[in-house]
Parts: structure tokens; sequence; C-alpha cells
């Protein structure tokens, strides 16, 4: 149970990715027999293209991260750890530790923003 745990936080991409896509076909279903609305921008069905683009920006950064995996597998490591003689080793999570408070503050606001721009400009793409 430990392992398949370790992994479906690891590769989040099996569960999220198709998460958000259900979510955005249901989403659909239920607008539509609730009124009869269909995907459009006035209606309330402008919401449904939020989920369609947050799953373009999960499957995205999916992809991301199997390209650097299969094109930079030293990064990779550095970023995600790796295994030597049964112990995982992650050189990114003691770097993490050993910076300040504020430069983690800069770095996780950074990432944040940069997933929210990225849903947001998507959405406004779709819709």
């Amino acid at each position: 149970m430990k392992k398949i745990k370790f992994y479906l936080q690891h590769l989040d991409g099996i569960w999220s990715f198709p998460l958000a896509i259900s979510i955005f076909w249901l989403f659909g279903l239920i607008l539509n027999s609730l009124g009869g609305y269909g995907v459009g921008t006035y209606d309330p069905g402008f919401i449904q293209p939020l989920f369609l683009a947050i799953g373009v920006v999960i499957g995205a950064t999916n992809f991301a991260v199997w390209g650097l995996y299969f094109t930079f597998k030293g990064l990779y490591r550095y970023l995600y750890g790796q295994k030597k003689d049964g112990i995982r080793i992650n050189y990114s999570k003691n770097d993490w530790i050993n910076i300040t408070v504020w430069q983690r503050y800069v770095i996780a606001f950074g990432v944040f923003f940069l997933f929210f721009s990225a849903i947001i400009l998507v959405y406004l793409k779709l819709v």
C-alpha cells in the first residue's frame, strides 16, 4: 500500500489529468440536464471551459515532467530524487532546507502565479 501511495503522489498525472477531464465532461452534462445550457459565454456554461483549462495545464505539466525525464535525466533526478542502495535521495529537498525563508516564499509564490496565469490564459483562449 505504501508503494501505491508513493506512486500516486509521485506520478500525479496518472490520476489528476483524467480527473480534470472527467469534471469538465460531467459539469457539461449537469448544466445540460439542469437548464439545457451548453458551453457558451452568456450562460452558466462559461464555467465549463475553466475545468478544461485546468485539465490542459495539468496535462501540459505532466508532459513537461515526462519530457524532462526522457531528455534531461540528471535534472529530473535532482528535482524528484533517485534511489541509491535502497534509500531515496532528493537533492533538491536538501537544497530547499538550506535556503532562507524569504527565498522559499519567492519560489513558492512564483510557481503558484505561473500555474495561475497559465490557467487564466488557457481559459481566456477557450472562452
